[in-house]
């Protein structure tokens, strides 16, 4: 189930999510569970967002999730709806996924205005392996589409997008080793109709983002076997992001045809990550280690009359910038006999930004073009089922953690986000922002994990109460997935 984005992380750039490694480490922070120091999300499914990783980790013929998170944060909301996940198939061979979701955002501005923005979210992957698991191969596809509502005005916002498409081939070398590649693309749109801008003037809004192509491969190493496991993953993806905005004359623009500039991105992503189990007498300590770097480059491009991102113009003279960014993270957890398991975390991002002389660039207040940012998360969790006799086995689980972020991240934060488009899109074309307001994000959080002792369903709730430091904002997010699972015999090369 996917869950809002806080501002955990620095985005690797405006125009291209970062690793989807780094995404989830958001997404389990807010939840109150470890990351790297975790040896059962080391698959190329939860590190890689590879259909093929499923195989490593569930041998089902089927399995059933659904799901509910609430995010708010002062004028900001999100209620996200995942009903259903569905996948099902031949245990280790090949299976079928489809989903569905109802994504809600919403926003109040200072003037108490309520803006709204449903989302149906769905998604489908095919996926199938060899018996012996020496050839994986799978296609995914996930996209939504929405309209945007205001309480007052006559405007109108479309958004659809296919926001992934991508195909994957992998092996299984070893029993101890798997390798993969893949290869995609992806398509943003979003479209206005404002008769709200200034002076009253209609308004039409209209931008693409194409990422075309993205590519990229991972090796993961371990097993159930051995103390030891590791992740190592490359990616990298080009994009194209053309924006027209014209004003009742149809003029306006850089080109007084109504068109901006495009802008062309690229970005190279690097992530390692490791982990062990040490046995200490009785006890189990599980040291993790975390090294990331990615360098996203855009440059400002004369646009294309009939804003085509595939025909863009020359480029623009000190219209480039680049954000480049290196992770480090160290952290441990320790398992005391089966009766309690800690976490602690900490990462450190280090993240620089350089950008041209174009007009449009410079500033008299000197934005920041480097930070460092830190990331700090310590839990536990408890088996309540081990030495204590409940009809469910149930797994309660407390965490802290604090992180900064800068800028761009707000950005990443909700992609579409139901704010002014224009000053959203506008953004893209400010690099120089990219690192200001600097913010730390705080959350306590108390969870449940729940599950029957056959594992035929099971479930996990959790409630984290946030504060965020720039704004003095305060607000909650909450979760809850439900899921049932027919076993399946396993064939082939499973652990």
């Amino acid at each position: 189930m996917k869950k809002i984005l806080i501002a955990l992380l620095t985005v690797s750039s405006v125009c291209l999510a970062q690793h989807p490694a780094l995404d989830l480490y958001s997404t389990r922070l807010t939840a109150g569970r470890p990351f790297f120091t975790d040896e059962g999300i080391y698959n190329s499914y939860h590190f890689f967002n590879s259909p093929i990783g499923v195989f490593e980790i569930d041998s089902s013929s089927l399995n059933l999730e659904a799901g509910y998170s609430l995010f708010s944060l002062d004028y900001e909301k999100r209620n996200y709806l995942s009903m259903p996940v569905l996948r099902m198939g031949e245990p280790s061979r090949a299976y079928f996924q489809v989903s569905y979701g109802y994504d809600i955002l919403s926003y109040v501005t200072s003037e108490d205005e309520n803006m709204s923005l449903p989302l149906h979210r769905f998604g489908l992957t095919l996926a199938a392996q060899s018996e012996s698991g020496l050839f994986q191969a799978s296609i995914m596809s996930s996209g939504y589409i929405g309209t945007q509502r205001w309480d007052i005005g006559d405007s109108t916002r479309a958004l659809l997008g296919l926001e992934n498409l991508r195909f994957d081939f992998g092996s299984r070398v070893h029993p101890m080793a798997r390798v993969g590649i893949f290869i995609g693309a992806g398509l943003h749109v979003d479209t206005l109709n404002s008769f709200r801008a200034i002076g009253q003037l209609p308004r039409d809004d209209r931008s693409a983002h194409v990422v075309l192509p993205a590519f990229g491969g991972f090796v993961d190493f371990g097993d159930k076997i051995i103390p030891a496991r590791s992740h190592l993953s490359l990616q990298y993806a080009s994009s194209r992001f053309v924006y027209v905005s014209k004003n009742g004359a149809g003029r306006e623009g850089i080109d007084g045809l109504g068109n901006e500039y495009s802008i062309m991105n690229d970005s190279l992503q690097l992530l390692w990550l490791t982990a062990g189990r040490v046995p200490l007498g009785e006890h189990f300590a599980k040291p993790g280690l975390l090294l990331g770097f990615s360098t996203n480059a855009g440059k400002l491009h004369y646009p294309d009359e009939d804003s085509d991102p595939f025909n863009i113009g020359h480029p623009i003279p000190g219209g480039d910038f680049d954000l480049t960014e290196v992770y480090f993270g160290i952290g441990s957890g320790f398992e005391v006999f089966n009766y309690a398991d800690f976490f602690m975390e900490y990462v450190y991002n280090s993240a620089s930004l350089n950008y041209g002389n174009h007009s449009g660039f410079l500033n008299p207040t000197g934005f920041p073009t480097s930070h460092g940012l830190h990331h700090f998360a310590l839990g536990v969790s408890t088996p309540l089922h081990n030495y204590i006799s409940t009809p469910l086995n149930l797994t309660p689980r407390i965490a802290y953690f604090i992180s900064e972020s800068a800028g761009a991240v707000q950005a990443r934060r909700m992609n579409t986000r139901p704010l002014n488009p224009e000053r959203y899109k506008s953004a893209r074309y400010q690099p120089q922002r990219y690192l200001e307001n600097k913010e730390s994000t705080s959350g306590f959080t108390l969870g449940l994990d729940i599950q029957s002792s056959n594992e035929k369903f099971g479930g996990s709730i959790h409630t984290t109460f946030l504060n965020e430091s720039y704004r003095g904002e305060a607000g909650v997010e909450m979760g809850l997935v439900f899921t049932i699972v027919i076993p399946g015999s396993s064939s082939g090369f499973s652990e």
